[in-house]
């Protein structure tokens, strides 16, 4: 598998992993739409409530998702 270098190639890997849309981020995280496509294309860093947001709505572990470090799934503690 190629190292995701960025948070948003992260956001988008296992966002297709889940089956999941721009949109059903947007629901689970109750983040704008249009925040949620900026945060997978736009490459930035995201506000620290936004990565928690995404991360919950992902199922993935905030640290992984921001940095690609520790533990990916949230339940695999």
């Amino acid at each position: 598998m190629t190292k995701l270098k960025t948070l948003s190639d992260r956001m988008r890997a296992v966002r297709h992993e889940r089956g999941m849309t721009q949109a059903d981020v947007s629901l689970l995280s109750g983040l704008a739409p249009s925040t949620v496509g900026s945060l997978e294309h736009a490459g930035h860093m995201p506000r620290a409530d936004h990565a928690i947001r995404v991360a919950r709505a992902l199922g993935v572990q905030t640290d992984w998702l921001v940095a690609g470090e520790g533990v990916k799934d949230r339940y695999d503690l």
